[in-house]
């Protein structure tokens, strides 16, 4: 058995991100044309993909050897899960230890409260940005605001996410 292999059956992994509190791997993948996917993988997990993969949800691989479900599956419309961190900082406090991530396709930034497992989402929320878009990558700096990079038109930023003063 090759252990440098964590988990597989990945389509595009676009980011991960290790959880501090469980030492899962979170990681956001990006399918061809569908089932998108927030993944809590384990060591041996296998995520379904492979070269005859069909686009058919997340009951269309249950069969497959040791499948993981998503923790979240987007099948269509496919947003493109981007940037993926879990909140460990102070600014926010309501929000320590919830998994962030942003999406290409709609530039939504959204927080996922987890189980106490922390392998299932107990609900979803998307983060009100006031117009702006969470493209791409996200990390949290050492104040405990949220960092976020836009993209579009020439007119690409890295903007902050902190709370009101």
């Amino acid at each position: 058995e090759d252990n440098s292999i964590y988990s597989y059956g990945f389509r595009n992994p676009f980011d991960f991100t290790i959880d501090p509190l469980s030492e899962h791997i979170f990681t956001a993948d990006v399918g061809p044309s569908c089932d998108d996917e927030i993944n809590a993988s384990q060591p041996g997990d296998n995520h379904g993909w492979d070269e005859n993969y069909e686009c058919l949800g997340v009951d269309g691989v249950a069969d497959v050897e040791d499948y993981a479900a998503p923790m979240l599956s987007y099948e269509a419309p496919v947003i493109a899960p981007t940037g993926i961190v879990v909140y460990d900082g102070d600014a926010f406090p309501e929000w320590q230890g919830d998994l962030f991530f942003c999406d290409w396709s709609f530039g939504n930034l959204r927080r996922v409260e987890l189980d106490d497992t922390r392998t299932e989402a107990v609900a979803v929320h998307e983060i009100d940005l006031g117009g702006e878009t969470c493209k791409l990558d996200l990390v949290i700096a050492p104040d405990g605001s949220l960092y976020f990079g836009t993209l579009g038109g020439g007119d690409s930023r890295i903007l902050r996410l902190r709370p009101p003063e």
